[in-house]
C-alpha cells in the first residue's frame, strides 16, 4: 500500500504544467531608435532658507525619579537619602 502511495506521490508532479499551451505565439514589438536622445537640464536657484518644522508626533512627557540611597553598615542602617528629580522626557 505504501509503495502505490509513494509511486503516485512521484509520479503526480509529472502531470502538472506551469502554463497551458496555446496555439498562440507570444507578440513582438519592434522599436527603432533613428536619433540620439538629447538631455536638457532646467535651470535652478538654490533654497537659502531652512524649512520650519514642528513634530506633532511626540509630545514630552513629565516624569519623576526617585533615587533611594540606604547606607547600611553591618546589621544596622545608618542613613537614608532619597533624591527626587522632575524632568521633561
Amino acid at each position: 500500500m505504501k509503495k502505490i502511495l509513494y509511486t503516485a506521490l512521484f509520479l503526480a508532479p509529472l502531470s502538472l504544467w506551469a502554463q497551458e499551451e496555446t496555439a498562440d505565439e507570444v507578440k513582438s514589438v519592434e522599436i527603432r531608435v533613428v536619433e540620439d536622445y538629447k538631455a536638457q537640464v532646467r535651470s535652478a536657484h538654490k533654497i537659502s532658507e531652512q524649512p520650519s518644522f514642528a513634530d506633532t508626533t511626540s509630545e514630552k512627557l513629565a516624569v519623576t525619579v526617585l533615587i533611594f540611597l540606604m547606607v547600611v553598615f553591618g546589621n544596622k542602617l545608618l542613613t537614608i537619602i532619597i533624591l527626587e528629580k522632575h524632568m521633561q522626557v
